[in-house]
């Protein structure tokens, strides 16, 4: 088993995907781009695959916000 530790800064996308025996048994697999490869997590649950696909989304839109909060510096 291989562990590799992906910084979140360096993530620029995260997709999931299904064939037909992976959503015969509810998985799919997510692959993480970063600028430099593509890592690959196979067979996950499709739920938690579905999750880790949105965290990066949900983390970059709450920073997005916070960073423009400070620039427009709008109260909160």
């Amino acid at each position: 088993m291989k562990r590799t530790l992906i910084p979140m800064i360096r993530v620029q996308h995260v997709d999931s995907s299904q064939g037909p025996l992976l959503k015969k048994y509810r998985l799919a697999s997510v692959t993480i781009s970063t600028a430099a490869t593509v890592h690959e997590i196979p067979a996950l649950d499709e739920e938690e695959a579905e999750e880790l696909r949105y965290f990066r989304h949900r983390h970059f839109c709450r920073v997005s916000k916070m960073f423009v909060g400070k620039i427009l510096r709008i109260p909160r």
